[in-house]
């Protein structure tokens, strides 16, 4: 039998279960409004919460001239009831983000002059404002799914839950 796979054994749950569970932990990730509205588009998707609440939580002055940091995010996620914190990311820690419900801060470059944040998922990188080199009105902000992290990973926001990281 050449060209045929024989069946991965199963262990308790398909594949497709699993990736059908971690869909759940994220939901659809909105287009950001605001200039600077990227951190709250990502704690809108992992909570299921609509794009306008969390800014109005948040701050819609801060949206629009500065965005947010990573502290102001955890502490709206802890205002709906998710357990998060963040951490500076160190080459240890760099698989942390791969994690379904992570929310990361992209590190500032010429691609993003004030930085980003995207939300992993089980189908990829989330992102609010996904076509911006190519379109900067905000009015045309269009949110996707990436496969590849679009920039390199500077802080991460992930559940306490989280059993891969390591409390120092």
């Amino acid at each position: 039998m050449t060209g045929a796979r024989a069946p991965r054994p199963e262990a308790g749950h398909s594949y497709r279960q699993s990736l059908v569970a971690t869909h759940r932990l994220v939901g659809e990730m909105p287009a950001q409004k605001h200039e600077f509205g990227c951190g709250a588009a990502c704690v809108a998707c992992v909570t299921h919460s609509s794009y306008c609440d969390v800014v109005r939580d948040l701050g819609i002055q801060r949206a629009r001239t500065r965005g947010f940091y990573c502290r102001e995010l955890v502490e709206s996620l802890h205002r709906r009831g998710y357990q998060y914190e963040y951490r500076h990311i160190k080459p240890a820690l760099r698989r942390i983000v791969y994690e379904p419900g992570v929310i990361v801060f992209i590190r500032r470059s010429r691609r993003y002059p004030a930085g980003h944040y995207v939300v992993r998922t089980g189908r990829g990188w989330a992102d609010p404002w996904i076509n911006m080199p190519r379109n900067r009105r905000i009015s045309a902000a269009e949110a996707g799914v990436r496969l590849r992290l679009p920039g390199l990973p500077q802080y991460a926001l992930f559940p306490v839950s989280l059993p891969s990281i390591k409390k120092s």
